[in-house]
């Protein structure tokens, strides 16, 4: 899922962004950086790069009973609980003209500002089993920003960072729960 989640981010923005392009020769600017080198994390030149930063459960959504679910035909089945994800996304710009990291950024900014759900209903290239995905900008200290940049050992670029909610797993083995029989009480007093 989170591959997909990221898979789908990176060639939903680069449709966008090759859309206010007048290029004759379109290329990806929405790309992975190429974390195999041990000594630094590579940022391709002329290119947004996509990173996750971090994966946050979230509990917030969680249901009266997370063990059981009920199936569209009314059976009760045992399950494990869903496990639902935030997804921190650093957007680093590395282009030669200064202006131009901000440029494609502001437009990244922009989509997301005017786009803040992506729903699977709206977007045909998601995968339907996705959940809709928010998208909030996330604005951190600069002693934050600092440790990100130090951690990937590079100097800091223009950059955004979003937290993409909620990407969930869900069990999908689930089995018929056991029946409730029912409980009578004797209260006396």
């Amino acid at each position: 899922m989170i591959d997909e989640t990221l898979t789908f981010l990176r060639d939903h923005l680069n449709d966008h962004l090759l859309s206010l392009i007048a290029s004759e020769d379109p290329q990806d600017v929405i790309v992975f950086g190429d974390p195999t080198r041990h000594d630094m994390f590579d940022l391709p030149k002329d290119a947004v790069t996509l990173v996750l930063l971090n994966v946050e459960e979230d509990r917030s959504v969680r249901r009266d009973n997370p063990f059981t679910k009920t199936l569209l035909d009314g059976t009760v089945v045992k399950v494990q609980p869903d496990i639902s994800l935030n997804l921190y996304l650093l957007f680093a710009s590395c282009f030669k003209q200064y202006d131009q990291s901000w440029r494609y950024l502001s437009w990244i900014l922009q989509y997301f500002q005017k786009n803040p759900v992506l729903a699977p209903d709206g977007n045909p290239q998601m995968n339907p089993a996705l959940n809709p995905l928010t998208m909030e900008l996330v604005s951190l200290p600069f002693s934050e920003q600092n440790e990100i940049w130090s951690a990937l050992r590079i100097p800091q670029k223009p950059s955004l960072i979003y937290r993409a909610k909620m990407v969930t797993f869900s069990d999908d083995e689930a089995r018929a729960a056991a029946a409730i029989g029912q409980i009578n009480l004797d209260v006396s007093l």
